[in-house]
């Protein structure tokens, strides 16, 4: 196991941060950035059958090819940074799990006889989307208010954050396992096409949201806490 002795640059939550075009290639290859973040990029490239150098040219070459549209979140203030995650990224999970649930619904109801795997998708998703709910009462009405305040010791809460994004990050590699990286068969319909380019879309907003959360946001908290002491 990987301690925190690696500087954080040199992992994988580093060059995320570091470089916001990453987060898009990163995807693209399944290098866990988020829970997994705290791995060193090199590692997190050879176990993954990556080397290092060419991933690490290919976010450059993205970085340039979308030059000034990349976001640095590292540069942004604690209260915009979690303004942001509230209206983006906590406004869209709860307007998307409707969609998805009634997609998933319609799906298993249709082709669940021929595809059992069907319904163990919408099992895990089910269990995902009412712990998402949860997880993000507790950041809004409890740590994000209270972030800043010298008498609140975020450390606790962050790290109950810290795990039920794991809980999330675990449910959803099974998520796309099930889906087959979101590939629907050739035969498939409109809705069945549409479902997994929804969960696609879903799986991608949930690895930026957590990637705020854990290697932007908890971190900065960390060092201005470490400031204080």
């Amino acid at each position: 196991m990987e301690t925190d002795a690696i500087p954080v640059e040199k992992t994988i939550a580093g060059i995320a941060v570091k470089y916001p075009s990453a987060v898009t290639v990163f995807t693209r290859l399944g290098l866990d950035f988020c829970c997994g973040g705290k791995r060193s990029f090199e590692k997190a490239c050879r176990e993954a059958g990556l080397e290092p150098d060419e991933v690490m040219n290919e976010i450059r070459h993205t970085s340039t090819a979308i030059n000034t549209s990349s976001i640095r979140f590292d540069t942004w203030a604690t209260s915009l940074l979690i303004e942001f995650i509230v209206q983006h990224h906590h406004a869209y999970v709860r307007n998307i799990i409707p969609v998805l649930e009634g997609l998933l619904e319609k799906l298993v109801g249709r082709h669940a006889q021929q595809h059992p795997e069907l319904i163990e998708v919408q099992t895990m998703g089910s269990s995902l989307f009412a712990e998402l709910y949860s997880h993000m009462e507790k950041e809004e009405n409890v740590l994000f208010p209270n972030i800043g305040n010298p008498a609140f010791n975020a450390e606790m809460p962050i790290e109950v954050m810290e795990h039920e994004h794991e809980q999330a990050g675990e449910r959803i590699k099974k998520i796309r396992a099930l889906t087959n990286h979101y590939t629907p068969p050739t035969y498939a319909c409109i809705t069945w096409q549409t479902t997994w380019q929804r969960l696609q879309e879903f799986d991608n907003d949930l690895m930026q949201h957590i990637h705020l959360e854990n290697n932007v946001l908890f971190e900065k908290v960390r060092a201005k806490t470490k400031t204080i002491f």
